[in-house]
């Protein structure tokens, strides 16, 4: 009995019903089952439309302003970066010239003050030397005054000895002016 079935089932298919309702119920079209699937899907679309895609896409696009904010501020901080380091290097080399210039000042200054040590080391030596001869000058001269009174006392006492006689104030005065004399051509 079942292929009988079968075969009244396979001769209805096998008939042509040319019209669009027997069409669409010869593949399996439900019209109102149809329109209750098109109606949850609207409904479905719509639920998630609202409270899937829209939330998803807007915390996409917060995202997306995230990362370009993030590698806004990335640029700007390398931009910054590169400025420091400019900065820096302009910083050092500067750096670098103050004390450059310190040290040639330092240099000029310590040369100056040891030309100034000299000039004045060589002024006192001077006046040390001319202070020393004139010393020595004074004191030669003191001794030579003494040397010469000591003199013209021993002529004046060996004088006397040898005449036997003791002599007068005159004549003291010049046995000591012929000593001197005779001591200063020498």
């Amino acid at each position: 009995m079942i292929s009988f079935f079968l075969a009244q089932q396979a001769a209805e298919a096998a008939q042509p019903d040319n019209s669009l309702a027997g069409s669409l119920q010869a593949i399996g079209f439900d019209g109102p089952r149809f329109l209750s699937q098109v109606f949850l899907f609207i409904i479905v679309a719509w639920a998630l439309k609202k409270f899937a895609y829209e939330p998803i896409l807007k915390i996409l696009d917060e995202r997306r302003a995230a990362i370009a904010s993030g590698l806004e501020n990335a640029a700007k901080s390398k931009q910054e970066l590169a400025n420091a380091e400019a900065q820096r290097h302009d910083i050092i080399r500067q750096a670098n010239e103050t004390a450059n210039r310190m040290v040639e000042d330092a240099k000029k200054s310590a040369e100056v003050a040891a030309q100034r040590r000299l000039q004045e080391a060589t002024r006192e030596a001077e006046q040390i030397v001319t202070s020393a001869r004139q010393a020595t000058a004074q004191e030669r001269e003191k001794v030579f005054a003494e040397m010469r009174k000591e003199l013209v006392r021993l002529v004046i006492d060996a004088t006397g000895r040898a005449t036997g006689k003791v002599l007068t104030a005159d004549d003291q005065e010049r046995i000591k002016n012929e000593t001197l004399s005779e001591v200063s051509r020498n």
